[in-house]
């Protein structure tokens, strides 16, 4: 019985009247959406139905990866914006027209209020973003459809390895649902880029560099799916969270060979060398050839008569 109450609780959704939206229209010119609050949006439960969750589309944008000078030269240091895309048909426009604005960011609809509350996804990573999330903003599409920007940054520390030598260095970030379970949020990346590094927007490339201490490095990237359980009461009663896996690799570069090093010093020292002692025998030779004005007039005045 206690097990069918604990049940019962947890997949309880609780309507209430709080934050509630009914409908959202459009202006007969389309420049200016109105929400109308009543009890039928709850904002505290996702738009899922009982048969379906919603599914939550996760991507990483303008990653930029960095080593920051510090005791632990291996730390690896990232700051990305973190889009998340999904589909709330509750939140359709009514009276869109061609021509009309699709598309508005949600602290931009009018309201009786100062904003309107809808629902979005508690995510969280692990390792935590560090410092303040700045930059979150909503925006809503006329079909429903909701695009979401969060700007984190994360200290990341390798992963442990049996080799502590190796150039290889291995990094963990996990992404996952803290409200609601895998029955109610999907997690999934996002099918066109998920992940998109800042350097080949300025520049493409067809490999990542980055520069540390001890070395530079080249990195590359896996995703996957990821499962987090939690227990709830005894028994060994348990449910799971959707969760998502961002796996990266650095892999040192190797310098260059010694051999090749010092064929290339020892070329550049014996040029240097031969340079040096031609400007100095041009100077010894410019020194020893050159006379002043007055001499020359001097010795014409000494010199013998030319016998008639």
């Amino acid at each position: 019985m206690w097990r069918f109450l604990l049940i019962s609780c947890i997949l309880y959704r609780p309507v209430t009247s709080q934050h509630t939206i009914t409908a959202i229209n459009s202006s007969s010119r389309g420049a200016q959406w109105e929400a109308h609050y009543s009890h039928g949006y709850d904002s505290n439960s996702p738009p899922s139905s009982r048969d379906d969750s919603t599914t939550v589309k996760i991507s990483f944008k303008q990653v930029s990866p960095k080593f920051l000078p510090g005791e632990y030269r291996t730390d690896l240091f990232l700051n990305f914006v973190l889009v998340q895309e999904w589909m709330d048909s509750r939140l359709k426009l009514n009276g869109v027209e061609t021509g009309n604005q699709t598309v508005m960011n949600i602290d931009s609809i009018k309201t009786e209020n100062a904003k309107i509350h809808v629902w979005k996804p508690s995510l969280i990573t692990n390792p935590i973003s560090i410092g303040s999330n700045l930059g979150d903003q909503t925006w809503l599409w006329s079909d429903g459809r909701l695009y979401r920007t969060q700007y984190l940054n994360l200290h990341l520390i390798k992963a442990d390895q049996e080799d502590s030598s190796s150039s290889t260095f291995e990094y963990l970030v996990d992404i996952f649902s803290t409200k609601e379970f895998d029955d109610e949020v999907k997690l999934e990346f996002s099918e066109w880029r998920s992940i998109s590094f800042k350097v080949e927007e300025e520049k493409p490339t067809s490999q990542i560099r980055i520069s540390g201490r001890n070395g530079n490095y080249t990195m590359g990237y896996s995703i996957g799916k990821c499962e987090i359980v939690e227990k709830l009461g005894a028994d060994n009663f348990s449910m799971k969270r959707s969760c998502l896996r961002w796996n990266l690799k650095l892999d040192r570069l190797e310098p260059p060979e010694t051999g090749y090093f010092s064929v290339e010093t020892n070329l550049n020292i014996t040029l240097v060398i031969g340079v040096s002692l031609i400007i100095f025998n041009l100077l010894i030779f410019c020194v020893l050839a050159y006379k002043p004005a007055g001499a020359h007039a001097q010795n014409a005045g000494n010199a013998a008569p030319i016998a008639a």
